[in-house]
Parts: structure tokens; sequence; C-alpha cells
């Protein structure tokens, strides 16, 4: 009895196993996995110091990570910069590109532009 159940156990799992994929879904290449995969981290700061950069991300699952330089991101991602411009990391050999860089987007500058142009237009105010 015991042989006959893990019999069709195995019958069942092989030929599900064989089937082919659903021919209505696109293909989705590793590489497209693993850039969606990073598209969804958020860059949201980088800390300074003497000794090291670290970058402060929010992964897509919603848990922030503290990362430096040669840290581990997901298989295959490593860190290769933290610098006050963005992060870098170096993806497998085998995709293309071989870099995916994170940027703070709006956040950087926002004050400063703004300010820059209302002191601009301020300027050339006649009458004062």
């Amino acid at each position: 009895m015991n042989r006959s159940v893990w019999l069709g156990l195995f019958m069942v799992m092989s030929c599900a196993h064989g089937m082919p994929a659903n021919p209505f879904l696109p293909r989705v290449s590793p590489c497209e996995k693993l850039s969606a995969q990073l598209a969804g981290w958020v860059l949201q700061g980088v800390i300074g110091s003497s000794a090291a950069n670290t970058a402060l991300m929010l992964s897509p699952q919603g848990v922030w990570r503290r990362i430096k330089v040669d840290n581990e991101l997901a298989p295959g991602v490593r860190i290769e910069s933290v610098n006050e411009a963005g992060v870098s990391a170096k993806i497998d050999l085998t995709c293309q590109p071989a870099t995916y860089r994170w940027e703070i987007k709006g956040k950087n500058h926002a004050m400063d532009t703004s300010t820059a142009a209302g002191a601009a237009t301020a300027l050339h105010k006649p009458g004062r």
C-alpha cells in the first residue's frame, strides 16, 4: 500500500514537472528579473564619515538596510561605490549592463534650486 502511494505521487510529480510553460505569459530572463528586483530598492540617504560612506536603503519588502562598499545586496549583486551622488552595484557578469545605480531623486538640491530661482527673480525686479 505504502509503495503504491509513493509510486502514484512520483507519477503525478513527474507529469507536472514535464508540462510546458504557459505560452501566454511573457518570458522573463534572469537578468530582467534581477533588474526589476533592484528597481524596488530605494536610496534614502548617504551618511559620510572619514572611514567610509554608508547608504540608507529601503528594500522592496520594507526593511531598512545600511549599505557599504563590498556588501552583497542580493545574490550576484555587490556594492561597488557609495558616495554623495548615489550608490552603484556590480551585477553578475552575464547581465548587461553590468552595473546598477541608485540616486536620490528630487531631494539632493531641491531647496537650493528653488532658492536660487527665487533670488534670481528678485534681483531683476525694477524699482528697488
